[in-house]
């Protein structure tokens, strides 16, 4: 039986249609697989119970040191405090708008807006991007594996909804999270950053690293974490945005 050069075209593509979707098949599968063993690792489960996070700890940018407090609340409300020279910086996001207030520059909060706004309502997060990344209309996939500093390491892809790229690389075998790269745009400005985790500890059987080391274009920063607290008291009232800086004392 011989066919002619329009039917052999035919078969050929269709041949082709059927093994790109095995190997989609095999790569969705692989990525369930290891996204549930990366969930498992970090104890995910445990922290789908979590409502709350203090944390507290030290950052090292540019020569200098700050100490830190931050506070996370569902549904994505964080605030973060550093202290300075006897006053202290507060920045907020109440799950809507963000502030700021550093008395140093006025006695009143000021709105955050633009960069600023939108780089602190991403961190926001108590669950992280990676759960029900599905439900929230973003896209996963499976890159394979690469190799960091000899370590092999699994590679997943996170396209989320809003446009944001960021890249997981799993330990192969432990599929903690060694390092993650982000790509987001802002403004029209494209920013790609890098940040690296290590000094994993077990809280409360969740696994969180309490080192990370960020760098974006010429800036690095060191955060060091030396304690979190898991469904701390976090009054709503850290949320709320204050008439003056005098109205914030605790």
């Amino acid at each position: 039986m011989y066919f002619t050069m329009k039917q052999f075209t035919f078969i050929t593509l269709m041949l082709a249609f059927v093994i790109s979707g095995f190997t989609g098949t095999a790569q969705e599968n692989k990525r369930d697989e290891i996204l549930s063993s990366h969930f498992e690792a970090m104890g995910q489960e445990k922290l789908e119970n979590i409502q709350t996070i203090k944390m507290h700890g030290k950052t090292q940018t540019q020569g200098r040191e700050f100490e830190f407090t931050m506070y996370m609340k569902e549904p994505n409300k964080i605030r973060n405090e550093v202290p300075m020279q006897g006053q202290k910086m507060i920045q907020v996001f109440d799950g809507e708008n963000g502030w700021m207030l550093a008395p140093w520059i006025s006695p009143e909060p000021q709105d955050l807006s633009g960069m600023q706004l939108e780089q602190f309502k991403k961190s926001a997060n108590i669950q992280g991007h990676l759960y029900e990344w599905k439900e929230n209309g973003h896209e996963l996939q499976y890159l394979g594996k690469d190799e960091m500093e000899g370590t092999p390491v699994h590679v997943l892809r996170l396209t989320k909804k809003d446009g944001d790229v960021i890249d997981y690389y799993l330990d192969e075998s432990t599929y903690i999270p060694l390092k993650q790269t982000t790509k987001t745009t802002i403004n029209n400005q494209e920013m790609e950053t890098e940040t690296f985790f290590s000094n994993y500890e077990m809280i409360d059987g969740i696994a969180m690293p309490m080192s990370m080391k960020n760098t974006a274009a010429q800036f690095s920063s060191q955060i060091i974490f030396d304690s979190i607290e898991f469904n701390a008291d976090v009054p709503d009232k850290l949320f709320e945005k204050p008439t003056s800086s005098a109205s914030d004392e605790e």
